[in-house]
């Protein structure tokens, strides 16, 4: 897999914008700034909680055919460039094939990945509509990290797809349990995700206890009604209820095994072992146990609010005091010589822009909490931050 960066220079149909080193955003001509800021700090607040994964485009589509028609043609122009292999019959814009045409009327959101064997670059795009939800809905700013989740799910699968459909899609039955992509997981982890790191991010569970319930009250008498299992339910079969019943699943497990289970242990070893297997390896029994017990336990407590509400108020906590607490701490364990240092290091990873004074504040911690996230130190410990920034041999 080759990822190669390119920037396309903006035209008179649309603006393209650079977010981060593997992102860049473009937007149709009817979007406004204040819109683009928006998707902007809401994706890098996706960053800031999974890593950066790309090369990532981000497409915004407002209200208007005409722009929406001419950011298509971007596209095409732009793929045209980066790749001689691109498909220009089936993979650009035409008369059967709408890109973002749909997008005006329709609204939504989606992550597509283009992960070929026959191309050179590889690249993911996260599409973003202007209704449904809307951009002055909080449901937006979620909408936007439930799609990113889906760009870090599939950052971590390397098998690369054909366009052919008569051909299986290992990448497919690796990030969904079946060939016929089942939404279970994939989906229900990015709403339950996508609400879990919104709802730290404002200091409340109120949105998210809105959604969860919503989902409780008009999919879970369906679910207990259905002859169906919840990994059985496919995108064309049963879709909301596999989104409802998938994000209550989530939770339940997130709840029993800890977030770092699903997002580092099992999305980690899903490359190597596959849907089932790591499911059965990071959370010991098999998906078709582990749905049967948490069908047991919402269906015991489907009227009991104060259990249902567990599910999801420990982990706000949990993360917010590992935060808030230990970087401060490890932070102060460290000489003044070495605070210097690694602020100095923030300062090159172009997460700090205050002074080199060795101090703790604001600009430290968010500088502090950018930098494990980008370099995958989160779990670290308090003992080996000096050597993990190589602080040791700056400071006698």
């Amino acid at each position: 897999m080759v990822f190669i960066l390119f920037v396309l220079t903006a035209g008179a149909a649309f603006a393209d914008e650079k977010v981060d080193n593997k992102t860049t955003l473009f937007a149709a001509a009817d979007i406004s700034s204040s819109t683009k800021e928006l998707v902007k700090r809401w994706y890098l607040i996706g960053v800031d909680a999974w890593g950066s994964h790309g090369p990532t485009e981000i497409y915004v589509v407002g209200s208007s055919f005409d722009a929406a028609k001419e950011l298509e043609d971007a596209f095409c122009e732009r793929r045209k460039k980066l790749n001689r292999n691109w498909d220009l019959r089936h993979d650009c814009a035409n008369k059967h094939h709408k890109i973002f045409r749909h997008m005006p009327e329709e609204g939504g959101a989606y992550v597509s990945s283009y992960i070929r064997p026959n191309l050179t670059y590889d690249f993911y795009t996260l599409t973003m509509g202007s209704s449904r939800p809307y951009p002055d809905e909080e449901d937006y700013k979620q909408t936007i990290l439930h799609e990113y989740w889906h760009i870090y799910q599939h950052s971590k699968i390397s098998d690369e797809c054909t366009t052919d459909r008569r051909d299986k899609c290992e990448r497919d039955k690796k990030l969904t349990g079946n060939y016929e992509k089942t939404p279970w997981v994939h989906e229900g982890s990015a709403n339950y995700m996508g609400l879990l790191e919104y709802s730290r991010h404002v200091g409340s569970l109120r949105d998210m206890r809105r959604q969860m319930f919503r989902y409780k009250d008009r999919s879970f008498n369906n679910y207990f009604s259905s002859s169906q299992k919840l990994n059985e339910f496919t995108y064309d079969y049963e879709r909301r209820l596999a989104y409802d019943i998938g994000t209550w699943f989530v939770a339940y497990l997130v709840y029993r095994e800890g977030e770092t289970a699903l997002k580092d242990a099992f999305y980690g070893d899903l490359d190597k072992y596959g849907f089932e297997r790591s499911f059965e390896r990071n959370f010991g029994k098999s998906t078709e146990d582990y749905i049967s017990e948490f069908t047991a336990f919402i269906a015991k407590n489907r009227n009991n609010k104060k259990e249902l509400n567990k599910l999801f108020h420990r982990s706000l906590m949990d993360r917010d005091h590992r935060v808030n607490l230990e970087t401060k701490k490890a932070f102060a364990s460290l000489s003044l010589c070495q605070r210097k240092a690694l602020q100095s290091h923030f300062a090159k990873e172009g997460f700090y822009k205050s002074s080199i004074d060795g101090l703790w504040g604001k600009n430290t911690k968010a500088a502090f909490d950018k930098s494990l996230s980008s370099n995958k130190l989160d779990q670290i410990d308090e003992g080996n931050l000096a050597i993990a920034y190589g602080l040791e041999d700056k400071c006698d």
